[in-house]
């Protein structure tokens, strides 16, 4: 997919699985009509790869839709602001069965400094749990009431949140950028113990096409370029409240 990055200067970017024969179409279109800018990743060395960021300059947005057509991709206006506007609000996933007797579980604490699973022995109380199914799948579910859900760690963390009405709800925080006509894009942070859903995660990347900055010393991740309107409906999506640099 081609897709505008918001309030970027002129600079859209190509998401999605890149094949050879893709590579191919960009590197003639390259030499001809548009103005690649690849962007080396900065994140540490894991056992798979994360491939350069492929960036690319316009000056009429008109154009992109054709480019896109040209090279064989979909496009797409502005994910980042598109896909914002059409989050839903937070809520249980599916029902789900509940762990064999003698599963060993861990239950995940909020209270700790640095929030974490834990070993239970029963599973009797409302929370966020983790276990080994008989495939040897680890899977998170949420426990409401007596009934199991379905869950991602990350939405059930929110879930916690939100259950647990820790005040105030400002786990989602945003700042303004420096300079003249930018204090309506920023930097969104969240911390390494709540990170944000994979949808919520995909719409901030889009916001610059480039892995989020990770903070050792305060432990968290930050994504750049936000625009203060697509960091508020990840908040609201997420029943939070969106905090500044005093949170």
């Amino acid at each position: 997919m081609l897709t505008r990055l918001p309030s970027a200067d002129g600079l859209a970017a190509f998401a999605g699985s890149r094949t050879a024969r893709f590579e191919e179409r960009v590197m003639k279109a390259e030499l001809e009509d548009i103005l690649l800018v690849r962007v080396p990743n900065s994140l540490p060395e894991c056992d798979i790869p994360v491939p350069d960021a492929w960036l690319m300059r316009y000056e009429d947005s008109r154009a992109l839709s054709e480019i896109a057509t040209e090279l064989g991709v979909e496009y797409s206006d502005c994910f980042a602001i598109q896909a914002a506007a059409l989050l839903p609000p937070l809520e249980l996933g599916p029902l789900a069965a509940a762990p064999a007797f003698d599963t060993a579980v861990e239950m995940y604490d909020l209270k700790q400094e640095q929030p974490t699973f834990v070993p239970v022995r029963r599973w009797e109380e409302d929370g966020l749990y983790r276990f080994r199914r008989a495939d040897h799948r680890l899977v998170c579910q949420i426990l409401r009431e007596g009934s199991w859900h379905s869950a991602s760690q990350e939405r059930g963390v929110y879930l916690e949140l939100d259950r647990l009405a820790i005040e105030p709800r400002k786990n989602i925080r945003w700042f303004e950028e420096q300079g003249k006509g930018r204090e309506r894009v920023g930097r969104l942070i969240v911390d390494w113990g709540k990170p944000l859903p994979d949808l919520h995660r995909r719409i901030a990347v889009m916001c610059t096409a480039l892995p989020p900055e990770f903070g050792m010393n305060h432990r968290t991740i930050t994504y750049c370029n936000v625009p203060r309107a697509v960091a508020e409906r990840i908040a609201v999506s997420l029943k939070q409240e969106l905090g500044g640099r005093e949170d």
